[in-house]
């Protein structure tokens, strides 16, 4: 089956590194198109079509992504297909309906809206993008305020602010964890754990008193939660993303589901920091990537995904040379022409891929 990975055009990097990197073996069956280049197409080949960046989608571009979903739907027997762009859960209803649903323990509101049935402390993030908490903990409703009244001072739109309720994972030794797992169709595979003794966590500190990586090893091996984030990616209508989650009492707190999450960087490769565990993950992905491959119908792209093909190649190439004077003028060429053809902003109203 050929699978076509559908993103918006300014965020290509989770697709272009995969397929320069640990998935270099895919690339002549897994195909990127941004949306751009997808909604000026007449024909559609079969095959898996993966929706991702769903939760930059909106406006005219959603709408017609939508009717394109639709259609292809009501061909099962020529097309699978992955996320829904009208029904997928994005940041904030997907956080709404968890909690509403019994999944979190926490609530989650939009700055804009009534804020009278917080429970501190909080803390505020954007709804659309994955850079994590702006703010330290908000203790009380002065703390909320104050930073309130300092967003829109600045001319932020509170609309595009949300105000979550701080869910508290710290184990009794004072460390946080976080986990992280892919899915792929049915497939639940882990990704990493990191630990950390800051409640904000980006990345895996190290802990000499902790055993992590048999700890991490542990949670590859054995993928704990396989049946809550099988529950929770059915609510969030997700069938390919990453979740990010803590776990209370057992339970699965999800932070945030990304449909278009970073695969594989740079930095995950060679004799890196936790190595056995990126191959590991590496691995299992590809496993999962090929048993898609594998399932009919098998077809392929066809002259009017060409061009797509064309960017894909040329993109990988840059990526293999980023480090040498060929890659920085690839990296100029495509700065300029990105400025060129405006694709700067978001994906959104059919105005940027």
């Amino acid at each position: 089956m050929q699978i076509f990975y559908l993103y918006c055009g300014t965020n290509p990097n989770p697709i272009r590194q995969y397929l320069t990197l640990s998935g270099r073996v895919h690339a002549g069956s897994v195909l990127p198109v941004t949306y751009r280049s997808l909604l000026k197409k007449k024909n559609f080949p079969p095959g898996l079509y993966i929706f991702t960046d769903i939760e930059l989608l909106d406006g005219e571009r959603r709408r017609r992504l939508v009717e394109l979903y639709e259609r292809l739907a009501d061909q099962p027997q020529r097309y699978r297909l992955f996320n829904h762009p009208g029904r997928t859960l994005t940041r904030f209803p997907l956080l709404r309906t968890l909690h509403e649903k019994g999944f979190n323990d926490f609530n989650v509101f939009r700055a804009a809206d009534d804020l009278s049935s917080l429970s501190f402390p909080v803390f505020l993030r954007r709804t659309d993008d994955h850079r994590g908490p702006q703010t330290g903990l908000l203790t009380d409703r002065h703390a909320l305020n104050k930073e309130l009244e300092r967003l829109a001072h600045n001319g932020e739109d509170l609309r595009k602010w949300l105000v979550t309720e701080f869910c508290n994972v710290i184990d009794r030794h004072g460390i946080y964890r976080k986990y992280s797992s892919f899915v792929f169709g049915t497939t639940i595979i882990p990704r990493h754990l990191f630990f950390s003794k800051e409640w904000i966590q980006k990345f895996d500190m190290n802990l000499p008193e902790l055993d992590q990586g048999r700890e991490e090893l542990d949670f590859h091996h054995h993928n704990h939660f396989t049946e809550q984030l099988t529950a929770i990616f059915t609510r969030a209508d997700v069938q390919f993303g990453r979740i990010d989650f803590g776990v209370l009492n057992g339970r699965v707190q999800t932070w945030e589901i990304n449909t278009n999450p970073m695969i594989i960087a740079h930095s995950h490769v060679g004799n890196v920091p936790r190595r056995n565990i990126h191959e590991l993950f590496f691995e299992n992905f590809r496993r999962a990537v090929d048993r898609m491959i594998q399932e009919p119908p098998h077809h392929r792209p066809g002259p009017a995904y060409w061009p797509d093909r064309v960017a894909m190649t040329a993109g990988t190439l840059c990526e293999r040379q980023r480090h040498t004077p060929v890659g920085e003028l690839c990296s100029r060429i495509k700065w300029k022409w990105d400025r060129l053809t405006r694709k700067g902003g978001p994906c959104v109203d059919g105005r940027t891929a």
